[in-house]
């Protein structure tokens, strides 16, 4: 299963760390660079690569088939369509919530809203194609 970027992204160095730096320099080794520069077109292959595909802004997208057959599994299960419900009827009812619970859950929403609209890249990126 694989998945490729679609935003570059700036991670933090694996092997970076102060005291490892200060350890490497003392032993005359050059230190590890604390970011690593992730470029477009980077492609993961794993069980996890369809998580990478899921959210509003994804980094990844599906790659091949697997993983977008995958994607839809995961878009189309009962457990995903129940949270969904939840916080759909959680957000109409909010009203009666105290305001901290309110904010709360409209937090949520908004973090949700694409996804629960049917518009979500995810959602876009696995929609079958209109027959001719």
């Amino acid at each position: 299963m694989k998945s490729i970027r679609i935003r570059a992204a700036k991670d933090v160095h694996p092997e970076y760390s102060v005291r490892g730096n200060r350890a490497k320099v003392s032993r005359g080794e050059s230190p590890a660079p604390k970011h690593i520069i992730r470029d477009v077109g980077e492609i993961v292959e794993g069980a996890a690569a369809v998580d990478l595909c899921l959210g509003d802004d994804p980094p990844f997208a599906p790659h091949d088939e697997e993983c977008r057959q995958a994607l839809l599994a995961k878009l189309n299960s009962p457990a995903r369509k129940g949270t969904l419900e939840s916080l759909q009827n959680l957000y109409n009812t909010r009203h009666k919530l105290s305001e901290g619970r309110r904010k709360y859950v409209e937090a949520l929403f908004e973090k949700r809203a694409s996804e629960l609209a049917g518009n979500s890249p995810a959602q876009r990126a696995v929609k079958p194609v209109a027959e001719a």
